[in-house]
């Protein structure tokens, strides 16, 4: 990623914690403009935006017995100018390790009985 001039941090971290925000709906990230107007006429503590969920959450809440759900998302991208560019770059690399840390996550979290009435 360096040769190709990606900025990218570092260090990596398991960010948790009540003070981070997750975006979710009809709109990709991609765009500053919405990212700007997400972060200043929404929520300035947004942290990461993603599309998915939000139809999940939505597909379950029109049911009349709504199903217990989670949804549990791995982050494998900027969602910004660098994202075709790393793509490219990495090929499959960030999202691959982005479905581990999810299933990894998951498996835990159950033998850790969080799931249990």
């Amino acid at each position: 990623l360096k040769e190709k001039n990606i900025d990218i941090e570092n260090n990596c971290s398991l960010i948790v914690g009540d003070d981070k925000v997750l975006a979710s709906g009809p709109a990709v990230g991609k765009g500053e403009a919405f990212v700007k107007w997400l972060k200043t006429k929404v929520d300035r503590k947004v942290f990461a935006i993603e599309m998915e969920s939000a139809g999940i959450y939505d597909a379950v809440h029109i049911r009349t017995n709504k199903p217990n759900i989670i949804s549990i998302r791995g982050i494998s991208d900027f969602a910004d100018k660098r994202k075709d560019q790393m793509e490219k770059t990495a090929k499959e690399k960030f999202r691959l390790l982005a479905i581990k840390n999810c299933i990894s996550l998951l498996k835990n979290a159950i033998v850790a009985g969080i799931f249990e009435e």
